[in-house]
């Protein structure tokens, strides 16, 4: 089935969101172009990624060593403290939270990793920070979504320039 949301009353004003659940993926429209700004792999079992004859995802969820292999170092991540798991009374979102996302972005892709609460510490209260390639008590850091976009921040997203 496919999904399609908008702000009816301020149309030029959101994304225009074309959600495939079954596919685990969410299109984001830039309002006035209509042009894709943004594909949201929410569900990485569901897509297989590739990097030239290499599959990352599809029956597993990437791990954070693989994509460090495949796409190189990078700038530090950034860990956040998840929205749905903060207390709503409280004034310290990240001491409340329960959980934590780690966002790693390269050129054109960014991924998320969850991570404990209780290694919120070991990573930094907010902010940049590096994230090791095995956690203490020897997981490894799973991708749990992942970004593609235009440009080298996934937070400033806007359709790719048209080739004239």
């Amino acid at each position: 089935a496919l999904q399609v949301s908008y702000d009816a009353a301020a149309p030029l004003h959101a994304d225009v969101v074309v959600e495939l659940p079954h596919d685990g993926l969410r299109l984001r429209f830039e309002p006035h172009s209509q042009r894709l700004r943004l594909v949201d792999v929410f569900d990485v079992s569901k897509v297989a990624l590739h990097l030239g004859n290499i599959c990352f995802s599809g029956t597993e969820e990437p791990q954070f060593p693989l994509i460090y292999k495949l796409l190189g170092p990078t700038t530090p991540g950034t860990l956040e403290p998840d929205p749905v798991s903060v207390m709503p009374s409280s004034s310290d979102v990240m001491a409340a939270a329960t959980s934590y996302t780690y966002t790693i972005q390269f050129s054109g892709v960014a991924f998320e990793f969850p991570i404990p609460a209780h290694y919120r510490d070991l990573y930094g209260r907010k902010g940049s920070v590096e994230l090791p390639f095995e956690l203490p008590d020897g997981m490894v850091p799973l991708a749990q979504r992942v970004y593609v976009h235009a440009g080298l921040d996934v937070h400033a997203a806007t359709p790719p320039p048209l080739a004239l």
